[in-house]
């Protein structure tokens, strides 16, 4: 029995680096919107510096807030989209429902969100999980 080499196209996750890809794209996405929505916002807290969080308005907080959000897209985006190249992503069952239990609560307290296209990339990382069973038991066979 040979040892597969970890970047074996066999065992790549296509639909998880998919999956990767699109999270990643939203959050450049969400990064544009935050400039576009916020842009007059952003350009205050930049003047402001740092140390003046405690000065902010609501709406400055939900600017910061919406940017920072914007960066952990995207670099999950990344990881996952890795994840799916080399094969693996641990705890990815969980990731997936994640993605689809925290749009779906908090979708009951905020309605019209845009954290329901989290559900997309939650559904491609279980479709994949299933499918990736499959292709090693079909391997194995």
């Amino acid at each position: 029995m040979t040892k597969q080499n970890h970047l074996d196209p066999i065992r790549r996750k296509p639909m998880l680096q998919r999956a990767g890809q699109v999270l990643f794209a939203m959050g450049i996405g969400h990064g544009i919107m935050s400039f576009v929505l916020f842009g007059d916002l952003l350009r205050e807290i930049w003047i402001a510096g740092p140390g003046a969080g405690s000065s902010w308005t609501l709406d400055m907080m939900a600017a910061f807030w919406f940017i920072v959000f914007t960066w952990l897209m995207v670099i999950l985006g990344l990881i996952i989209t890795e994840a799916g190249r080399l094969g693996h992503l641990p705890f990815q069952r969980i990731t997936g429902w994640s993605f689809l239990i925290v749009p779906t609560i908090c979708g009951v307290f905020l309605p019209i969100s845009g954290l329901w296209a989290l559900m997309i990339p939650g559904a491609m990382m279980l479709w994949d999980r299933d499918s990736a069973k499959k292709s090693v038991s079909s391997q194995i066979m």
